[in-house]
């Protein structure tokens, strides 16, 4: 060879471990399963907490359906209580936007009364 280099030497030879790669084989085998466990684990905590969130919006459906149903059983057409007082449950409140806000919320709209027409001939202009 050339001048100040050593002979080159070829690299052992590597013993193929047939048990390494096997091992390998299973590494990622487990590695794989293991993750696809934590997927299927995920996947079922997601279908459980939209169950749960289904539940509590069934529930509060439920419960304005319930509240509508006082609504139109509860005399509807009565005077309308003057002030900022709700004519359904009487609860007093500071403000006319809160009022809207209690009306809004739980179904406690009520009809106003028809006015009454005069009687008799109207005035021509």
């Amino acid at each position: 060879a050339g001048q100040g280099y050593p002979a080159r030497a070829d690299p052992p030879p590597v013993e193929e471990d047939s048990d390494g790669e096997e091992e390998a084989t299973d590494d990622i085998r487990g590695r794989r399963a293991q993750k696809r466990e934590q997927q299927m684990a995920a996947a079922l905590q997601r279908r459980q907490e939209r169950e749960n969130v289904q539940e509590l919006v069934n529930g509060v459906k439920k419960a304005q359906r319930a509240s509508k149903q006082e609504a139109k059983e509860a005399d509807l057409t009565g005077p309308i209580p003057e002030g900022n007082t709700c004519g359904v449950c009487k609860e007093d409140f500071t403000s006319r936007s809160a009022l809207f806000k209690h009306i809004k919320a739980t179904g406690h709209a009520m009809l106003k009364p028809a006015p009454e027409e005069a009687k008799g001939r109207r005035k021509k202009r």
